[in-house]
């Protein structure tokens, strides 16, 4: 479906990225998030969770834990664990 053609545009997003502007660039984060996003909303709830891992700690770490994008990040693994049964996590 139309989940599974986005998931392949997204990752090849992100592989792009990746390999031009880096791991921590805002884009390539930008792009991680929509990934997690999207394998979230496709109810792929485990391969989504490493990825709002990454996303969330990267962004801490080069954003900052005050930024927006970061707190969105952080407030979508929480619905994500919270999703998986993981209260204590969320």
């Amino acid at each position: 479906g139309l989940y599974d053609e986005g998931e392949i545009l997204v990752r090849g997003a992100l592989h792009i990225n990746e390999e031009v502007l880096g791991q921590n660039h805002s884009e390539t984060l930008e792009c991680l998030g929509c990934l997690a996003l999207l394998l979230s909303r496709k109810g792929d709830l485990e391969d989504a969770e490493p990825m709002y891992r990454r996303a969330l700690e990267t962004s801490e770490q080069v954003l900052g834990p005050d930024h927006l994008n970061t707190l969105s990040y952080l407030g979508n693994f929480a619905l994500l664990l919270k999703e998986k049964g993981d209260l204590e996590g969320a």
